[in-house]
């Protein structure tokens, strides 16, 4: 099956491109660092010695929380500004990598290279903010529909609900719908990036309609990779809780230790992001030049030349 392979070939070349794996993992370094240290002394001059914070963690406590935000409204609002800087800035650093990982994928064989990692990052920045545009537009048009729908069977089956899990699991099923939603939206999106770099396409209109098309077309393989991947990441991520939560960080080796899980924590999602984009370009590949194959052979000719 082509998903199984597609699969297999992007968790291997995934493994077999150190270069970008650890020029990604300096990049987030280099970034997140920075942001660290400002949104650090932002709570430390906000929170001052208040032992509030120490009680508040407890156990939830509404009055301590209430009181918590009144002492520190002003340096709160600083923070919670920094936080909605940091996500744009986020998604638009995510953005411009995304066309050096996917210039390096494209590449096969060949040996990793800062010029085209780089390269690639220039190439299809503006492509690929125009198309995260684009589909801003389209999440919101759906999840505002999405939203409505789920609203309403929410309302419809929880109006008369025999007990409290009836209304939990009502809940549990309309987050996991969303959830499916939302990852749906981010699968197109890659695709769209793929049916960019694939045909080095200029019109972004053009490439979301492609990535429509693919996906609709290859449902089943495209659902296939995206169920593999989310498997793989939530079982390194519980193996990472899992993990970190057993190291008391009460000494400096365990201090140390905390720190190194949860750096290869970061480097395994970095690989998977790589391993992802791997997938989705064979399983793109695969399709699309399949059928140009196809012709090539019946083609009298081709044939001829031959």
């Amino acid at each position: 099956m082509i998903a199984l392979r597609s699969f297999a070939l992007g968790l291997k070349n995934g493994l077999v491109r150190p270069g970008l794996l650890f020029t990604l993992y300096a990049v987030n370094v280099a970034v997140a660092l920075p942001i660290a240290l400002v949104f650090g002394t932002i709570l430390s001059m906000g929170f001052e010695n208040s032992m509030a914070v120490e009680r508040f963690l407890e156990g939830f406590d509404f009055a301590v929380f209430q009181d918590l935000l009144n002492h520190t409204q002003k340096s709160m609002g600083v923070f919670f500004q920094l936080v909605s800087v940091a996500l744009v800035g986020y998604v638009l650093v995510n953005t411009l990598l995304a066309g050096g990982i996917f210039s390096i994928l494209k590449d096969g064989g060949s040996k990793f290279s800062m010029a085209t990692f780089f390269g690639g990052c220039g190439k299809y920045f503006w492509r690929f903010l125009r198309l995260l545009l684009i589909f801003a537009v389209i999440t919101i048009i759906t999840m505002a529909v999405v939203g409505a729908l789920l609203a309403g069977a929410y309302s419809l089956g929880t109006g008369d609900p025999d007990s409290e899990v009836t209304a939990i699991a009502w809940g549990v099923v309309v987050g996991v719908i969303a959830l499916a939603v939302l990852i749906s939206l981010v699968v197109l999106l890659d695709f769209a990036k793929v049916a960019t770099v694939h045909g080095d396409m200029r019109s972004m209109l053009k490439a979301t309609r492609a990535s429509f098309s693919f996906v609709f077309r290859h449902l089943f393989s495209v659902k296939i990779v995206v169920i593999l991947i989310v498997l793989l990441f939530a079982g390194g991520t519980v193996a990472y809780f899992l993990g970190i939560s057993d190291i008391g960080m009460l000494n400096d080796l365990e201090l140390i230790l905390a720190f190194f899980v949860q750096q290869v924590y970061i480097l395994f999602r970095i690989y998977l992001r790589i391993a992802f984009y791997d997938c989705e370009l064979n399983l793109y590949w695969h399709f699309a030049e399949e059928p140009r194959a196809v012709a090539a052979a019946a083609s009298p000719a081709l044939q001829g030349n031959a």
